[in-house]
């Protein structure tokens, strides 16, 4: 039994130990496997911190991209807009074209999925840019098209997010600037049209445009617009409502904002407008008391931009405005400061510009209108004079273009009335002398092909210079 039970303990002993073998090794191999699932856990995770990292930086550098964008398209945008006006005082609007162009051929050529109603919008801003140009590069044409472009993304952006109607008002800017563009193409229906879908969306009351001083200064917009074709058309009584509806609706948004100084620019634009409407109809009175209020806005505007020089020629035009009524009224001590302060800044513009024709131009007139009062007032050796700088200054118009008709013609209108005005007050060989140094002038400058209407213009003006003032017969000269 010994033996026996002895011979069944070592087979419990060798059992127990089998057992505990495949037991260790199952744990060895579990251990194995637990190590090893462990590794590949990590692995995993690693992996995942791997991929999500790269993700992060993928969005990140995605987001840097996109905030790139972001930021140089509103940096385009903001260079363009706020070089428009420093170039277009520089006469520079083709650098303008130039870089706008570029700017529209980048959001043209945008890919579809990056194409937003953000984006839209800052496409729509540059082309509403593009036009304007365009516009001040002469191609009306272009101009109109390129707004239409506008007007169409705007839409499509205010149409997609418009909580605050600042896109829908954006809308209506673009559609005024078409306006203007229609009408100064020669186009006063289209005009008209663009001025009546201006007057539905500022004028709904269901209108998305929350700001009441943005729906104001809307509405002022298009009755100036009104306003002026009415005036281009001679219909002066619409003309003088027009208008004393934009200044009643730029008034009430100036009341709210007055450092708005396109407003203010706006309601001195009216005054003056309206002026010259009062002048049409003969209410003297009316015209002087709209001018002036023109000149203290003006003056405003200058005083916050003194760099400004569109402020300066605008304030020039109504003084200019101010001293020929007050010379009509025959009220020659009024007019003469007026007509004074006009000429001075007309002088400093020529100065600031000489290659400038619109400034020479304009200083011509100024001279000119110096001189009739000067006449009157019976100053005839001032009056020489301010006739002698009338000439000059349309002389140098004709150094810049021998081919300047309208030049020629005002050349010709000057000196006729100079020589009639020079005659009567006794200094007929003053006169002659003046005759004479335009006759020279002409001679050694007239151009044009023989038969063209540039060769008519010069032979008319030499026909007339050398016609004798007392006989209205043409006399030969040398």
């Amino acid at each position: 039994m010994a033996a026996t039970g002895s011979s069944g303990q070592w087979r419990l002993i060798l059992a127990a130990a089998g057992v505990s073998g495949v037991l260790a090794v199952l744990s060895t191999l579990l251990a194995i496997g637990y190590f090893e699932q462990k590794k590949l856990r990590e692995t995993a995770h690693q992996e995942s911190l791997h991929a999500q990292k790269a993700a992060a930086e993928a969005r990140h550098a995605a987001n840097r991209r996109q905030r790139a964008r972001d930021q140089a398209e509103e940096l385009a945008g903001f260079l363009l807009d706020d070089l428009r006006d420093e170039l277009y005082q520089l006469g520079r609007s083709d650098l303008l074209l130039a870089a706008t162009e570029r700017t529209v051929a980048y959001f043209d050529h945008l890919p579809p999925e990056l194409v937003t109603p953000d984006s839209q919008a800052k496409h729509a801003s540059v082309l509403l840019t593009l036009s304007d140009a365009q516009y001040q590069q002469g191609d009306h044409p272009a101009a109109i098209a390129t707004a239409r472009r506008s007007i169409a993304l705007w839409k499509i952006a205010a149409a997609a997010a418009d909580p605050d109607g600042e896109r829908t008002i954006r809308v209506g800017r673009a559609l005024g600037e078409l306006a203007l563009y229609q009408y100064q193409s020669g186009d006063p229906y289209a005009a008209r049209e663009t001025y009546a879908e201006m007057l539905r969306l500022y004028g709904d009351p269901k209108s998305p445009i929350k700001d009441a001083d943005w729906r104001s200064h809307g509405l002022a917009k298009v009755h100036l617009g009104l306003g002026e074709i009415e005036r281009m058309a001679k219909n002066y009584p619409k003309a003088r409502k027009e208008f004393s509806e934009t200044i009643q609706h730029i008034s009430a948004a100036i009341s709210h904002r007055p450092d708005e100084l396109s407003w203010v620019q706006m309601l001195m634009t009216a005054h003056n407008n309206l002026g010259v409407v009062a002048m049409h109809e003969k209410n003297y009175a009316a015209a002087e008391d709209s001018f002036l209020r023109a000149v203290e806005p003006n003056r405003a505007l200058i005083r916050r931009e003194p760099k400004n020089r569109r402020w300066e020629k605008e304030l020039a035009t109504t003084l200019q405005n101010l001293g020929a009524l007050m010379h009509l009224k025959r009220e020659y001590a009024r007019a003469e400061p007026y007509l004074r302060e006009a000429l001075t800044l007309r002088q400093g513009l020529v100065d600031w510009d000489p290659k400038s024709t619109r400034a020479i131009r304009k200083l011509a007139h100024s001279h000119h209108r110096m001189t009739l009062l000067q006449f009157d007032t019976g100053s005839t050796t001032n009056a020489l004079a301010s006739a002698r700088a009338a000439l000059a200054a349309l002389h140098r118009l004709i150094l810049i273009d021998p081919d300047d008709e309208t030049t020629i013609g005002e050349i010709l209108d000057y000196t006729g009335k100079y020589r009639e005005r020079l005659t009567k007050a006794g200094m007929g060989e003053a006169a002659q002398q003046l005759i004479q140094e335009n006759i020279s002038f002409a001679e050694s400058t007239r151009g044009g092909k023989p038969g063209s209407r540039t060769a008519i213009a010069w032979n008319k003006l030499l026909a007339s210079l050398r016609e004798s003032p007392a006989t209205g017969e043409a006399k030969s000269m040398p």
